[in-house]
């Protein structure tokens, strides 16, 4: 068994910044209020690191999706004039609620 196992709960891990529970709950929050996530058209988004990208996109609302499968970060640069959004979730607490523009590092 896991030495630290009371102290890794759900419970515990609620509310907790940085925890993937926490994130997962983010997440489904905004999905919840957003038709984009939720019935939105996917659209891949090509890269060429250790990145998975995708758009969902409906009724002009439009949602980029970067996830990072790499042991380190990552830059990713959107192709496309005057790409520009803001940041709604992430592991990485200091990025989120910052308007990014053309290249992000995850």
């Amino acid at each position: 068994m896991i030495e630290n196992f009371k102290t890794i709960t759900a419970h515990r891990q609620w509310d907790e910044a940085g925890r993937l529970l926490k994130l997962y709950r983010d997440f489904l929050k905004i999905r919840s209020k957003e038709r984009a996530l939720q019935i939105g058209d996917y659209t891949w988004v090509i890269s060429t690191n250790d990145l998975l990208n995708y758009t969902r996109s409906y009724a002009e609302k439009e949602f980029l999706t970067i996830l990072n499968f790499a042991d380190s970060l990552e830059q990713f640069t959107m192709d496309g004039p005057n790409w520009k959004g803001e940041v709604l979730i992430s592991t990485d607490q200091s990025i989120v609620s910052k308007i990014v523009s053309e290249t992000i590092t995850i």
